[in-house]
Parts: structure tokens; sequence; C-alpha cells
């Protein structure tokens, strides 16, 4: 588990929230969405879905990501109304605020989809992950609160066409095929 800036934690009241969700890509995310656990469908995804990996900073500052192609916006927003969604619920939080700062300051991107009407938060949606080691793999997400732990949320992706659904199957048996020794 970890902690928003990126250490690890000992919280062990949330590790069991993903412990039976092996069969489908999903990740733990706290209020500034800071991956705090995720499967290891989601992780074979996306380097973004990893353990103290900040989904803001990787959208708008990593040098991963690829501004340049079309479903990039979609996905940014999605990710800017998900954070303004946690700061109109926690606006006196200052860890959320400098994020804000610094992705506005580093960020062209992030500060055009930050002042336009782009950034409404949404809890569903389509994302595609490209170049995954089973191809391309398109998903529903859906946010879902888990009641105990209102700060957190667990975002779980569903395959949407039966090419989707065979490349998760791929992901999944590769995951549970133990790598060959040399």
């Amino acid at each position: 588990m970890y902690a928003s800036d990126g250490t690890a934690t000992d919280d062990s009241t949330r590790e069991p929230l993903l412990a039976f969700w092996d069969s489908v890509p999903a990740l733990l995310c706290d209020r500034r969405l800071t991956v705090l656990d995720s499967t290891p469908l989601a992780r074979a995804l996306s380097p973004a879905f990893v353990g103290g990996v900040n989904l803001a900073r990787f959208s708008f500052l990593s040098p991963e990501r690829r501004a340049d192609h079309p479903r990039w916006r979609e996905m940014s927003r999605v990710v800017a109304g998900l954070l303004r969604e946690s700061l109109d619920q926690h606006d006196e939080d200052r860890s959320s605020q400098r994020i804000i700062g610094e992705l506005s300051a580093k960020s062209r991107e992030f500060s055009e989809i930050w002042a336009g009407p782009e950034a409404d938060p949404r809890t569903s949606g389509l994302i595609e992950f490209e170049d995954t080691a089973a191809g391309d793999i398109r998903t529903a997400f859906n946010v879902l609160r888990v009641p105990g732990y209102e700060d957190d949320a667990i975002i779980v992706f569903a395959p949407v066409d039966s090419a989707s659904i065979a490349g998760i199957a791929r992901l999944r048996e590769a995951l549970s095929t133990p790598p060959a020794t040399a």
C-alpha cells in the first residue's frame, strides 16, 4: 500500500479491498489519484497502474504519456475531472492543491483542461489501452466508491468487445504462466 506521496504504508485495512479481484483489471486510488493497490491485470494494461504512481502526474507530466494521441485528451479529461471532484469535496486539502499547482505550472494541457468545462467528473466511460502485451484492449471503466473508505475509489475496467475479452484472457494466461528459466 502507498501513501499519496508515494511512500509505502502499513495500512492493512485497505489490503483486502482488491484481494478477490484477480479476474479483472482494477485499482485502488486515494482521493489525490495515487494508486494504492492494483491487480496484476491492471498493471499489465498500463505502467500508470503501479502502486505509488499518481495518475494525474502520470497523465500530464510523464514522459510515457502520448499527448499527441487522439485518445489522450479524453483520458486526461477523466483524470482531471476525478481530481476536480476530489478537490470540490476536500477544498482544504493542501496536498491536492499542491498537485494542481504543480500540474498547472508544468503542463499547458492540464491548465487548458482544468480551466474549461472538460474537467467535469465522470465515473464511467470508455478507455482504450494500446500496445499491451495482448494488443489493443477497449474497456469500459467504472469508478466505485467503497463504504467506509470514502476517500478511496476502486476503478474497474471491463472489456467491451470480443477482441478485448480475448486480449484480457491472453493477459490473464500470460500472468498465470511462470516465466521460462534459461
